[in-house]
């Protein structure tokens, strides 16, 4: 059929990686078939052209789900920080699928902006792990808005905070984890302690030994514990 024709069409645009076809792809984002105007998105994407960024940022506002889902795909593919402010906007789409491909293509960009709008969707469980990973592809440029979020944000998001920066490997999270031993939320004290004892923190041997010792939460002794038991000298 002509339509089946259309989108293979479409589709082989984006697979020639022709760059002339960008033009041709932009003007089908505003198609009324909704199928058509998802697939120039994805070979928009494919392309990774810049110059498609304005149209694909409108696209985040189509009526139809898949097709913001691939707008917002593809402006992770293309990585321009000037899809930033349209993606944040669609975090608090009506539609999570829609959310998590915003909150992915976000961790592709990694623009520091984004930091604390996917903190606060780290206490919404349809959308936390979408938002952790993001912010793990950011990696060490987010530690700055990470410390000034953390005591505003809820127990939990603090707790995979401390997780997530212990792994990042960088010495400025030292200071928030050392910081998060004497949260109010033992879960969270715990996944400091641990986090500390992961990422080789030796100057934490003296509060870790102060938590091991004198914590009322049996399991936050017990991740002080493990975490010096990390950082004690291996027998050569």
């Amino acid at each position: 059929s002509r339509k089946e024709l259309r989108f293979a069409a479409v589709e082989s645009l984006g697979a020639m990686r022709a760059q002339a076809a960008v033009k041709s792809l932009l003007g089908i984002l505003t198609d009324p078939d909704r199928g058509l105007r998802r697939a120039a998105a994805d070979s928009l994407g494919a392309l990774g052209d810049p110059q498609a960024v304005a149209s694909l940022a409108l696209a985040l506002e189509d009526e139809h789900w898949s097709v913001r889902c691939a707008a917002a795909s593809a402006l992770g593919r293309i990585r321009s920080q000037k899809a930033t402010q349209a993606l944040l906007a669609r975090l608090a789409d009506e539609d999570a699928t829609v959310c998590r491909a915003a909150a992915a293509a976000l961790g592709e960009i990694g623009d520091s902006r984004a930091t604390r709008p996917l903190i606060g969707l780290l206490d919404t469980p349809a959308l936390q792990a979408s938002a952790l990973e993001a912010l793990r592809r950011m990696g060490a440029a987010i530690l700055p808005e990470v410390e000034q979020a953390f005591a505003a944000s809820g127990a939990e998001a603090r707790r995979l905070l401390a997780d997530l920066v212990g792994k990042l490997e960088d010495r400025r999270a030292r200071r928030l984890l050392l910081a998060a031993l004497a949260d109010e939320h033992p879960e969270v004290r715990a996944e400091a302690a641990l986090a500390l004892g992961e990422g080789g923190f030796l100057d934490a041997v003296r509060p870790l030994m102060d938590v091991k010792a004198a914590d009322p939460s049996p399991k936050v002794r017990q991740a002080a514990a493990a975490a010096l038991k990390k950082l004690s000298p291996r027998p050569r």
